[in-house]
């Protein structure tokens, strides 16, 4: 397992010493193919989840030179074959770790970035190697059952789930279509839960405690996925030099929103800071001028200018005041950071 998270970071170690600096996640998604593959492994591996088809360990790597025998001269490559496939069968349920810790190792010095990949290694084999020293443990793990398979599908609907996010970042208009896309595959997980959860023969009690939080979550969650979505509370313009450019002449405060349909990060910052009514109140007071650049596909006028003038990953804010050079905002911030760095009202 430990080979497998050895091999994540020299990976890492080439990509900085090939090109020379830390390869932002964000590059990847930019283009427009990668999250077009990355939509399609993860359908696959939803598929993979639900049953439809198997991965099974090749035969060389499971048996070492053909012997079943645990006792044969290979058994420990058998063992490694097996730990190395189970570290890389493991990644559809740790993919959110993985891509964040390679993100944050490409930024940080070779040693600490490799430091922290094997680190997640040895996180990951530890429970094994304790297993394997005390097997008396054994007996405190779940025993296995039909609650492993019920986890292992609703596992799938959450793929399906981030499959259609992924397809979402190719629109460029409106998100709503893709909202209704996501319940229905929430939808068809609730009425899986309730045809499938419980047997016909299951004490009333559980069946009836089954189908209702099943009925609870498609109502909820259809309460929230079903409705439009609002424009943000600031209102933000279109992004472009010439927008930049004129409200500067004007003597105006611009911010400037540096966002990507595809960054996690960048809904959140617009859900907890640019949706906040008090926030808008006092962007209007200021005469701040607020522009949006969408730098979701590599190319477009706010990509280009984004990684000309600062080559930052988003989410960014940048503040322009008068003549000075823009003072950034990287990743998440409050209100009250943002409006300090803004300054008073004029006249107060």
């Amino acid at each position: 397992m430990m080979l497998f998270f050895a091999a994540l970071a020299v990976a890492n170690i080439v990509i900085r010493v090939t090109l020379g600096r830390g390869l932002s996640w964000g590059e990847h998604y930019q283009l427009p193919a990668v999250r077009i593959a990355l939509a399609l492994v993860v359908g696959a591996l939803a598929a993979n989840l639900f049953g439809l088809y198997t991965v099974t360990v090749p035969r060389w790597l499971s048996f070492s030179g053909g012997k079943s025998d645990p006792s044969s001269r290979g058994k420990h490559i058998t063992a490694g074959g097996w730990g190395f496939m189970m570290a890389l069968l493991s990644t559809p349920c740790s993919f959110v770790f993985l891509t964040g810790t390679m993100t944050w190792a490409q930024l940080q010095p070779v040693w600490l970035g490799t430091t922290a990949i094997l680190m997640l290694g040895v996180g990951m084999s530890a429970p094994h190697a304790m297993l394997c020293a005390f097997p008396g443990l054994l007996k405190c793990l779940p025993r296995p059952g039909r609650w492993m398979e019920l986890m292992r599908q609703t596992m799938g609907f959450m793929l399906l789930l981030l499959a259609v996010y992924l397809i979402h970042t190719l629109h460029g208009g409106s998100s709503y279509p893709f909202w209704v896309a996501g319940y229905a595959v929430v939808l068809c997980m609730c009425l899986w839960m309730w045809g499938s959860w419980t047997r016909y023969d299951a004490p009333l009690k559980r069946r009836l405690m089954v189908k209702g939080v099943s009925a609870v979550l498609a109502v909820g969650a259809g309460a929230f996925m079903l409705t439009p979505p609002k424009p943000l509370a600031v209102d933000f313009q279109p992004f472009s030099e010439a927008a930049l450019s004129s409200a500067q002449a004007d003597d105006k405060p611009v911010i400037v929103k540096f966002t990507a349909s595809w960054c996690v990060s960048c809904h959140v910052i617009d859900y907890k800071v640019y949706d906040r009514p008090e926030l808008a109140d006092a962007l209007a007071k200021r005469g701040v001028v607020a522009l949006k650049a969408d730098v979701t596909d590599e190319g477009s006028p706010a990509s280009e200018f984004l990684k000309s003038r600062f080559n930052m990953p988003v989410p960014l804010t940048a503040i322009y005041l008068r003549d000075e050079d823009p003072v950034l905002l990287p990743g998440d911030f409050s209100i009250d950071e943002l409006l300090e760095l803004i300054g008073p009202i004029d006249g107060n």
